[in-house]
């Protein structure tokens, strides 16, 4: 369904359709869950987390969601770039 590629100095993840995730927030960390079997896709820690933003649709007439976006930082321990991550709330307002 998803997985990770490395394109010019970035990973990138390459998602074939429509995945749907819930977002769990514990006191560490956030994780990104598969909603339709569970499986835990991904685990970032909160330290790790910068530019959290949010676009939320509130025009009545409008039918798009609303949009939520964060940045996971650098991690020059395990060599890793900066990555963006991007989910669109359907179900939920964020």
């Amino acid at each position: 369904m998803y997985q990770r590629v490395y394109v010019d100095g970035r990973w990138l993840v390459v998602v074939e359709g429509v995945v749907r995730v819930t977002l769990r927030l514990d006191a560490e960390a956030v994780s990104v869950v598969e909603a339709a079997g569970g499986e835990e896709m991904d685990r970032f820690p909160l330290s790790m987390i910068g530019q959290v933003s949010a676009v939320v649709v509130t025009h009545p007439r409008c039918s798009r969601d609303d949009l939520l976006t964060f940045t996971v930082l650098e991690d020059a321990f395990h060599m890793a770039p900066p990555e963006m991550y991007f989910f669109r709330c359907h179900d939920a307002p964020v």
